[in-house]
């Protein structure tokens, strides 16, 4: 309970922890964001010191707190309680100020009264026929559309800049130059697995960037030599 010394006004609540609970009381009302005004405004007038807090009675079940409260409440009658009920908002008043606010609130976002009619005025009977139901059943989603052929081949084009793709591999052409004969080979890993080399260095060597494997192939795309 916390006590106004000075007129004799009170506050009933409960709490498992007693001081912590006068601690987050003490914490709210220093920073002027007590829930009760009335206790917010006494307390901004009088000052800290002019406020005790006090146990009326212990409780050892945890699950009668609410009720023991509320036999407090209505034996003492506290003035700085916002609702009569405890643990509840109920019976509490609220406001012109504040009931305004709600209305205000409640109108945005569409919930404006000439919306509400408009919306119960729509007819949304269509949404159950037999036609409707299937079209929605049949229809897809974007990504689970499926690409022709063609449509492929042009996204394939389209990612490599004009260059030719089999899928979204780049064929890799490897010269001998030993021999004058031209290798084609599906990929770089492809490429990499049958010379027993790192992807890092087919990449540097179809870049151009690379020397010729063992000074003998060479490394391009097909389509760029």
């Amino acid at each position: 309970m916390i006590t106004n010394i000075v007129n004799g006004r009170i506050y009933v609540g409960s709490a498992v922890n007693f001081h912590g609970r006068r601690r987050i009381h003490q914490h709210h009302l220093r920073e002027n964001k007590h829930h009760s005004i009335a206790l917010q405004r006494a307390y901004n007038k009088y000052g800290n010191d002019k406020f005790r807090f006090d146990i009326i009675e212990e409780v050892v079940q945890n699950d009668v707190i609410l009720q023991k409260e509320q036999f407090w409440i209505d034996k003492l009658k506290p003035d700085y309680n916002c609702s009569p009920t405890a643990g509840s908002n109920l019976g509490k008043k609220a406001s012109p100020k504040t009931l305004e606010r709600i209305s205000n609130a409640s109108k945005r976002n569409g919930q404006k009264p000439e919306f509400r009619e408009k919306q119960m005025l729509k007819d949304y009977s269509w949404t159950k026929t037999e036609e409707f139901r299937n079209k929605v059943k049949n229809s897809r989603p974007p990504w689970a559309w499926k690409r022709s052929e063609d449509a492929k081949k042009k996204i394939s084009l389209a990612r490599g800049k004009g260059k030719l793709h089999i899928g979204r591999k780049r064929p890799i052409l490897v010269t001998d130059t030993f021999n004058n004969i031209n290798y084609l080979i599906l990929g770089i890993k492809q490429c990499a697995e049958l010379f027993d080399l790192k992807i890092a260095r087919v990449q540097r060597e179809v870049t151009g960037k690379g020397k010729y494997i063992n000074n003998r192939y060479k490394f391009s795309y097909y389509g760029e030599h």
